[in-house]
């Protein structure tokens, strides 16, 4: 199955055997884990292959590349989420009225902890108007559930009729 990653980690702990299995080699616990963040540092620096087809281009990927392409990538999604639902999320208090949820409408699900890229599309079942007419609650059915929601966790999308 995974005969690279198998044979990895059998060179790891041949050589961490070799270096810790001497007999005055006792580490205390910080030692060793000192000694395991290094082992992983050098294993990520590791080169993998080619960066380019250039043939000048004397770089190579290595494991770390793809780790930091990975935090890059965490770090867009939660500055997009941050600043883009918002947006979606326009409310102009006491100046212009906007239209209430209502049932079928399609809405983006506002969930801090969903995975990057995963937007939790549902349909409005159910409203909930509080004592003034407007809509507070919404009942919400997603793909994988049915959730009670404030209009504040839900984003209308826009209609395009």
């Amino acid at each position: 199955m995974s005969g690279v990653w198998e044979r990895l980690i059998r060179s790891v702990r041949k050589v961490m055997k070799a270096i810790l299995g001497h007999p005055h080699a006792f580490v205390d616990r910080e030692t060793l884990r000192t000694r395991f963040a290094e082992v992983v540092g050098i294993l990520n620096t590791r080169p993998l292959c080619p960066s380019s087809d250039d043939p000048k281009d004397m770089e190579a990927l290595t494991p770390s590349h793809f780790q930091t392409a990975q935090v890059l990538a965490n770090q867009f999604w939660a500055r997009w989420v941050r600043e883009y639902l918002p947006i979606l999320q326009v409310r102009k208090k006491w100046l212009v009225s906007k239209r209430n949820l209502q049932v079928n409408d399609l809405v983006l699900v506002v969930d801090s902890t969903q995975p990057r890229s995963h937007w939790n599309l549902g349909r409005v079942t159910k409203v909930f108007p509080g004592t003034d007419g407007l809509v507070r609650t919404a009942e919400v059915k997603t793909q994988s559930s049915l959730l009670v929601r404030p209009i504040a966790k839900l984003c209308l999308l826009e209609e395009t009729k």
